[in-house]
């Protein structure tokens, strides 16, 4: 399949595009916006399609840095029995440091492909 664009995302070459897809919704939650230099913080993400959540589906969280432009994989995780994925990250070693994160789900033939909302954590 051809790749997945549109005017705010852009997939991957081969994902699965399909027009009656169902439009899917990731959200992405930090346990802490805040963590002091080398702290753990614990992010939680849903996938849903419509109210309907999303088990067994395979997510990644990517991150940069604050301003960068380009997002790098820090995880892949499969959603559970609710859609939930958990994964814990280190946002930084310094005071100062952003991490912004996202979820991102590649679609499947009966999902379309989406990102969640950015999220920023700051290292205090």
């Amino acid at each position: 399949t051809a790749p997945c664009t549109n005017k705010t995302l852009a997939f991957p070459p081969g994902c699965a595009c399909v027009a009656n897809a169902t439009p899917t919704s990731p959200t992405l939650k930090a346990a802490k916006s805040t963590v002091a230099p080398k702290a753990k913080d614990t992010l939680t993400g849903t996938l849903k399609a419509g109210t309907k959540v999303l088990a067994g589906q395979s997510v990644k969280l990517e991150k940069r840095a604050a301003g960068a432009k380009s997002f790098t994989v820090v995880a892949t995780k499969t959603t559970d029995a609710k859609g939930h994925v958990v994964v814990t990250v280190t946002p930084g070693t310094r005071k100062g440091q952003k991490e912004q994160y996202e979820l991102v789900f590649a679609g499947t033939s009966s999902y379309k492909p989406s990102h969640s909302s950015i999220i920023t954590v700051t290292v205090a």
